[in-house]
């Protein structure tokens, strides 16, 4: 017999060789693939590293070991730290537009950042700036949640404090004026000034809810808004106006409007690193107008506070020469003829006993005569010319 030369392999063995060298293959090329690409960019370290360089004045050498991280993976803390520092980079290099850019970055992230005594003047004033624009683009009256004042589901008027300020505002009263779709009815009485909203006519202001911070402004028994000059403009933020019914969230006053008044929070008043801060408009004018408007606020570790007042004199203007406003007095038989108390009443009896009876009036009272019938009941009460004299005094006043 003639012996072959193959040698004799079992088929189980071929393809165990076959598999193996596969395998082989595949981690040959999965250490080459690793070994070539790039490492992955360490944000912690290369923070570490970019204040050292900004330390030193490298400000080139800070923006590049950053940038990769600008959009890169991390945490909310590390890319608030990137952000950061990129911010206060640029301001340094003067390119306020990248500051802004990634300020606007930051606080879009972490939108309660509070700067810090060591950050640069310029940073921290830039913060407080931005926040004030990005506050001013939210609403809050609407759904009682924060949201873009353009993805509102309500016609909404945003007022700010800048606005208020550049306009030149004395009292709140004042700011409806200027505003679409309010009338105002000044009478200097009790209510001081009506608004209507909307074109819808009441006795009262009562047809808007007017809130203040969310509270409920409005008389709780006749639902009147006293809207005079007894809210100080130092302490407002913002007013939030919403055009049309909101009833859903707010009730019945709700029906041709709301207007939300928000204040300042106490931090927004106190310089940084400082305990106490105040905010304070004093102003004269004619008629002998004066007033204060003034706002204090305290901060401790544990909490902040703020007071806020308003004063307001002024002789306004002589209405006098309007019928309504006559303020000339009469001669005292107009008086005594006007104050008078006889007739009598649904059951017979004399109105003048029952005003001495219901009023525990003096009958020798100085200002009255009392004039009785055989009977001794009061059948008529007289103002004499004394009590006229005072009434008439009382009218000039």
């Amino acid at each position: 017999m003639r012996a072959s030369g193959r040698a004799l392999v079992p088929n189980g063995w071929i393809h165990s060789a076959n598999g193996a060298f596969w395998i082989l293959l595949v981690v040959i090329a999965q250490f080459l693939w690793v070994s070539s690409a790039p490492a992955q960019h360490d944000c912690a370290l290369a923070l570490v590293e970019a204040d050292k360089a900004y330390q030193v004045g490298n400000f080139d050498r800070v923006i590049e070991l950053l940038t990769p991280c600008i959009e890169g993976a991390g945490s909310v803390k590390e890319k608030v730290a990137v952000y950061r520092l990129l911010a206060i980079t640029y301001l340094t290099t003067d390119d306020s537009d990248q500051a802004e850019a990634f300020i606007t970055k930051l606080l879009t992230l972490k939108s309660n950042f509070e700067t810090t005594l060591q950050d640069p003047p310029q940073f921290s004033g830039m913060v407080e700036d931005i926040k004030l624009d990005l506050a001013s683009i939210q609403v809050s009256s609407v759904s009682k949640n924060n949201e873009n004042l353009l993805e509102a589901p309500a016609t909404v008027i945003l007022i700010t404090e800048e606005e208020i300020r550049r306009r030149g505002y004395l009292d709140l009263e004042a700011l409806f004026h200027d505003l679409p779709g309010f009338d105002i009815s000044r009478g200097n009485g009790v209510q001081y000034s009506l608004i209507y909203q909307r074109g819808y006519r009441s006795n009262g202001t009562d047809k808007t809810l007017f809130l203040m911070d969310g509270v409920e402004e409005n008389d709780l028994w006749t639902n009147f808004t006293y809207l005079s000059r007894q809210y100080p403009l130092s302490n407002i933020k913002r007013i939030e106006v919403i055009h049309g019914p909101a009833s859903t969230m707010y009730g019945t006053n709700a029906f041709a409007g709301v207007v939300n008044m928000i204040t300042k929070e106490p931090s927004r008043l106190i310089q940084k690193g400082k305990s106490f801060g105040a905010s304070v408009q004093v102003n004269t004018g004619q008629m002998a107008t004066r007033y204060v408007d003034a706002t204090l606020a305290a901060r401790h570790e544990d909490f902040s506070m703020s007071v806020t007042g308003r004063v307001f004199r002024s002789h306004e203007r002589d209405l006098s020469e309007f019928p309504d406003w006559d303020y000339k007095t009469h001669p005292l038989p107009f008086y005594q003829e006007k104050l008078a108390v006889s007739g009598l009443n649904e059951d017979g009896s004399y109105r003048a006993q029952a005003f001495l009876d219901s009023n525990k009036v003096d009958p020798d009272h100085p200002y009255i005569l009392v004039v009785r019938n055989a009977d001794g009941v009061a059948t008529t009460v007289n103002v004499t010319e004394t009590g006229a004299q005072k009434a008439r005094d009382f009218d000039q006043a």
